[in-house]
């Protein structure tokens, strides 16, 4: 410090230096001064970017508390939902419903314990690692007792025949346990056509669940000072061209526009999430548990709020895990990331300036479909344009803009994420296995 001020009053009073200094050594005493003043410089802005570096890791040291905390929580409410369910164990009756007869087997499984999954292993691997849904119809001695209806309307299953004449028939998560004696039906991708019924329920469950890992790559894909806000999942057609989930950005975004390495980036990211093989579970929890796991979230509170308001202030809230990420949702959802094959986010459209709503848009396949890279390309550039079904109110989109939507001026995004093998034809891993930058938007634009 005593040498700086010193050079720096060098500076000053030069002519009074230079009159009793040797011009070598005032030459001398000038470039060590610029020396110096590079190096204060440099230090400077090695403390800024300290500086943002520790706030940005104090940022990311909050989010990945956060997600332990709603995991502990999560798993601290099954624990306890399995004490309460399973005093001791009790056993129940699931008749196997196979393709053919000879397929047809009857188990005596752990009532609450033992789930699809459990079941589909007692056939044979190959059965339970294929089997994305379960189709659960309850015993007639079940059927008409009281506490079957109570489990009907509360926990996992959807009910999907409403004709007194016929058996009720619930579809069912491969991972939920079953409480009752029960027909078991498993749902695959490659079925009897003759099943229409069964097909479309699968294809539900696959665009719910790519909607619910859309989810996941938001929270993931940007950095951690940006408020991100998670709306809702809508209730997309397949026949509309790409599943959707909609965000509420941070205002500073408003002005922000998606670019196609931000497309990218993105799908990188759900390829990364998919490679864990993820298994996803539900569970129904008490709206006190949910709202102390979702506490930090200020659009989840809002959702569970609504749930409240629509089923009744004792109803539960069905919530998912898959890996650290955790939502809202109905369900029911495929039984593991695995199945996906191809996936990609095709799109980001801002629906609504005023409120800066989003719609985040996504193209998948499973494993058993996969398509020609032909055939797929023009899947994905119409992925990309606009889904206008079940948009907010609020909406204040161009149209005219989606109509005039190029299908040709895209290239694929899936093949900027991945290799493939000239000598087997198979997907190569990229870099989207390893970490990388998230989205910053003030340095995008």
């Amino acid at each position: 410090m005593i040498v700086c001020m010193l050079i720096m009053n060098l500076n000053k009073n030069s002519r009074f230096i230079s009159s009793f200094v040797k011009p070598t050594t005032r030459k001398r005493a000038f470039l060590c001064w610029n020396k110096l003043k590079t190096c204060s410089s440099n230090i400077s802005v090695y403390t800024a970017s300290h500086n943002e570096h520790r706030e940005t890791s104090l940022i990311e040291s909050r989010e990945k508390n956060e997600l332990q905390r709603r995991s502990l929580l999560f798993d601290e409410a099954k624990k306890q939902q399995l004490a309460d369910r399973v005093p001791r164990i009790e056993k129940i009756e699931v008749k196997y419903k196979g393709r053919v007869l000879t397929d047809d087997a009857v188990m005596f499984m752990n009532k609450n314990l033992s789930t699809p999954y459990h079941c589909a292993m007692h056939i044979g691997t190959g059965v339970a690692n294929s089997s994305v849904l379960a189709v659960v119809t309850p015993s007639d001695a079940q059927s008409n007792s009281t506490s079957v209806s109570k489990v009907q309307t509360s926990h996992d299953g959807e009910l999907v025949t409403t004709d007194p004449a016929k058996p009720e028939q619930l579809l069912w998560d491969i991972h939920s346990p079953l409480p009752f004696d029960c027909e078991l039906q498993l749902l695959k991708f490659t079925m009897n056509n003759t099943l229409q019924w069964q097909h479309e329920q699968v294809n539900k469950a696959y665009w719910r669940t790519c909607s619910v890992i859309l989810g996941a790559v938001v929270q993931e894909a940007f950095k951690e000072n940006q408020k991100i806000g998670l709306l809702k999942i809508p209730e997309i057609s397949v026949k509309s061209g790409a599943f959707c989930y909609d965000l509420l950005l941070d205002p500073g975004m408003r002005d922000w526009e998606a670019k196609e390495e931000d497309l990218v980036f993105m799908s990188k990211v759900a390829r990364r999430i998919i490679s864990r093989n993820l298994k996803f579970e539900k569970l129904e929890l008490e709206a006190g548990t949910a709202l102390e796991i979702f506490q930090e979230d200020e659009q989840k509170m809002n959702t569970i709020s609504e749930l409240l308001h629509k089923n009744g202030q004792d109803s539960s809230i069905p919530v998912y895990r898959f890996g650290e990420y955790m939502d809202i949702m109905e369900g029911p959802l495929i039984s593991n990331t695995a199945h996906i094959f191809h996936y990609i986010v095709t799109a980001l459209h801002q629906v609504s300036k005023e409120t800066n709503t989003w719609r985040i848009q996504g193209l998948s396949l499973p494993e058993e479909l996969k398509l020609h890279h032909s055939v797929w390309s023009v899947l994905e550039n119409r992925a990309r344009k606009l889904v206008t079904e079940d948009l907010p109110e609020n909406c204040d989109h161009d149209t005219d803009k989606s109509k005039k939507f190029n299908m040709h001026r895209y290239e694929s995004i899936e093949n900027k994420t991945k290799n493939r093998s000239k000598a087997t034809g198979q997907w190569l891993l990229k870099d989207w296995m390893t970490s990388a930058e998230k989205i910053d938007p003030t340095v995008s634009n």
